[in-house]
């Protein structure tokens, strides 16, 4: 009888043990969708409506029409290891900013991702966006993908770091380091890093 009260025992603490993991996994991948929900815009710019890119050329036409533009958007919050060819970055790139160097390592340290539901990015003014996955529709302006790391935030939760990368349908890349800081409860970018032009 005793064994059996043991082993129940045991499983209930197990489950309890599992639970706490997800909700804490859960509330981790709430404030990073917060981070991107609040912010997608400023990160991605407004290039694409003006040259339907996402990375312009000094002489790329200029569009004076407001239409929507579609951006595909990586289904998953990947973890930097992904960039790990390009990621050589030292104390140097963050002067004057150590707590975001001290969240950067901590970032390299994260090893999953985590799927990201579009549909809850809410705040991207007139962007369409649409899963890696998808078919692009032949009336639909495709401007680029979008690709985010997973973000670290600091303990005291006012600041925080992701790893973004902007690909154009011809030009190339840019990867960059956004750097977050929260004002007045709201998540605003702080400052950039560029990582790559390629």
């Amino acid at each position: 009888m005793m064994s059996l009260y043991k082993k129940n025992s045991n499983i209930i603490f197990l489950l309890v043990i599992i639970y706490a993991c997800n909700d804490k996994n859960n509330v981790n991948y709430n404030k990073e969708l917060e981070i991107i929900n609040n912010n997608f815009t400023s990160i991605v710019d407004t290039f694409p409506f003006q040259y339907h890119t996402l990375i312009p050329a000094p002489n790329d036409f200029t569009y004076t029409t407001r239409d929507t533009v579609t951006i595909n958007l990586y289904s998953k919050l990947l973890p930097l290891n992904k960039w790990r060819d390009i990621l050589f970055l030292d104390s140097n790139y963050f002067k004057g900013d150590e707590d975001y160097f001290k969240l950067y390592t901590t970032l390299l340290g994260v090893t999953d991702s985590v799927n990201l539901e579009i549909e809850k990015i809410k705040e991207m003014s007139l962007y369409k966006l649409m899963n890696h996955a998808q078919k692009i529709q032949s009336k639909q302006i495709l401007v680029g993908s979008v690709i985010f790391s997973r973000i670290c935030i600091n303990e005291s939760a006012n600041k925080a770091i992701m790893l973004v990368q902007l690909n154009d349908n011809s030009k190339g890349e840019v990867t960059k380091l956004v750097l977050l800081k929260k004002v007045k409860e709201k998540w605003a970018k702080y400052k950039e890093i560029k990582i790559a032009i390629a």
